[in-house]
């Protein structure tokens, strides 16, 4: 699945999209996280807070 086709399925709130865009940028966005916070604990709920102001703002990526 391309990229685009990943993201227009997350806007249309398909789940199993979703889920492949949080698997498919978690480990990247996760060390970065960490690099920022020096705690696992934080670098994970940082992690989700992302993704969700991702998921409510893909419909505006361009």
């Amino acid at each position: 699945m391309f990229e685009k086709e990943l993201i227009q399925k997350c806007i249309a709130q398909e789940r199993q999209a979703q889920e492949r865009l949080y698997r498919q940028y978690a480990d990247k966005m996760y060390n970065v996280c960490l690099t920022y916070t020096k705690d696992e604990d934080e670098a994970c709920d940082v992690l989700q807070e992302g993704f969700i102001k991702v998921f409510r703002s893909l419909a505006s990526y361009e």
